[in-house]
């Protein structure tokens, strides 16, 4: 999610995407304007470049975002401004940059799930650390436990490791939840966990 309004795929730019580089792209909110309560000339300042940034992430313009977001950074860093320049530099296939940025706002604002989706995506997907990625899927679940997106996620990573008990009941969770698309691998689990047992 990118800082300013939210609905994106995985893992995007709170305001525009979030790279939330799991299995499959979903619809997940944008960071908004929230860290900008500072009245002074220098937050309005990084408040418009991050809105400029912001924009242009929303348009896939990611260099043109880079610019914008690194003004808002150098004149008032925000937990929503870090999140949003992580989603930037993982579309410039900046991975280490992205996920340095995200862990930034983690440490900015530990209450939020969004950063926490797009970490776990980028170890799974890209670092291919199914531990780091586990763990930060579960954190971003004890945040927002009812995310139907986060369980899927969750669920598709166990299921990777072959914990298929896990990945049935966070499945199971997500179908439950209204993720229509989580039923075939719910059934593909639950057919892998008899095989199994034959």
């Amino acid at each position: 999610m990118f800082a300013t309004t939210k609905t994106l795929p995985q893992t995007q730019p709170r305001s525009v995407y979030a790279p939330s580089p799991i299995v499959h792209s979903t619809h997940r909110m944008y960071a908004s304007d929230a860290g900008f309560t500072n009245p002074s000339a220098l937050a309005r300042q990084a408040h418009d470049a991050m809105s400029l940034g912001t924009s242009a992430l929303t348009q896939g313009n990611a260099d043109k975002a880079q610019t914008h977001l690194e003004h808002a950074l150098q004149l008032h860093p925000t937990s929503d401004t870090h999140y949003n320049m992580g989603i930037c530099q993982y579309m410039l296939k900046n991975i280490d940059r992205a996920i340095e940025h995200w862990k930034k706002s983690v440490q900015m604002d530990p209450h939020g799930a969004d950063a926490y989706v797009s970490l776990g995506n980028a170890y799974f997907l890209s670092k291919k650390e199914s531990g780091m990625a586990i763990e930060y899927m579960q954190k971003a679940m004890e945040l927002a436990p009812s995310d139907p997106e986060i369980q899927f996620n969750l669920a598709c990573m166990h299921e990777s490791q072959g914990s298929l008990n896990q990945a049935i009941e966070l499945y199971n969770k997500a179908v439950s939840n209204g993720l229509e698309r989580a039923q075939p691998y719910l059934r593909n689990a639950m057919a892998k966990r008899m095989k199994q047992n034959i």
